[in-house]
């Protein structure tokens, strides 16, 4: 069981390094761009999750883990930061060469509406939990950062919208089995005083927030580092 948060660092990456060499979506040729991501998505997740890690509000069960440690977190967690965003990216990158037509009606529909209703659905969510650390930091940095890719990237908005739908599903699979859904003991544990008690199965609802908050970050580095590439 040493191995089980490895392997599934493992699962989230084989499939789509095996895909990267497919002729219509050609992953491999984004490799640059992603790893770019992947390094500004660590620089920014690995100092906030360390200090959680040391803040006891969340931590890791040593029967699941190789206990290899790194940055003051177990290397799996690290090399989670690694093929999420991998897995992630090559996700959005399918969606644009197989669902044009989707993208495109989807677009037609998106208003303003919507992201005024995330914000104040998530304004008051980090209300509600102001008292536990992991709620309030969670919907605080997504409020910020969804807003900041609105503004930035709004016209590839309904091309990540798309996307997260379909990371939805590997999300709670690999989510729930960080969290206890397929063992006899949680990978990951939280401090009952850090989180609203909420929970999807065993997936605290937070952790859909932070789900989100890694991917939509993901993208931005993507896409920014695509974006002044095409400046240059």
């Amino acid at each position: 069981m040493n191995f089980y948060y490895l392997f599934i660092d493992l699962f989230c990456i084989a499939g789509p390094f095996f895909l990267s060499f497919d002729k219509r979506v050609a992953y491999y040729k984004n490799w640059i761009p992603v790893f770019v991501s992947i390094l500004f998505t660590c620089l920014l997740f690995i100092p906030i999750d360390s200090f959680f890690t040391h803040a006891g509000y969340w931590g890791f069960n040593d029967q699941y883990l190789t206990n290899k440690w790194i940055f003051g977190l177990p290397i799996e967690e690290v090399l989670f930061f690694v093929t999420v965003p991998f897995a992630c990216v090559f996700i959005y990158e399918c969606v644009i060469h197989y669902f044009p037509k989707t993208i495109e009606k989807l677009d037609k529909k998106l208003s303003w509406i919507q992201l005024v209703v995330f914000n104040l659905l998530t304004i008051a969510f980090a209300i509600i939990y102001l008292d536990r650390i992991y709620s309030l930091s969670v919907a605080t940095m997504s409020l910020l950062v969804l807003n900041l890719v609105v503004l930035l990237f709004r016209k590839y908005l309904a091309q990540y919208i798309l996307s997260f739908g379909f990371i939805i599903i590997p999300f709670l699979l690999i989510n729930g089995a960080l969290t206890g859904s397929f063992t006899d003991n949680e990978v990951v544990w939280y401090n009952a005083q850090a989180i609203s008690g909420i929970r999807i199965g065993t997936i605290p609802i937070e952790d859909l927030y932070y789900n989100f908050l890694l991917v939509t970050s993901s993208f931005f580095f993507y896409l920014t580092y695509k974006k002044i590439v095409r400046k240059a």
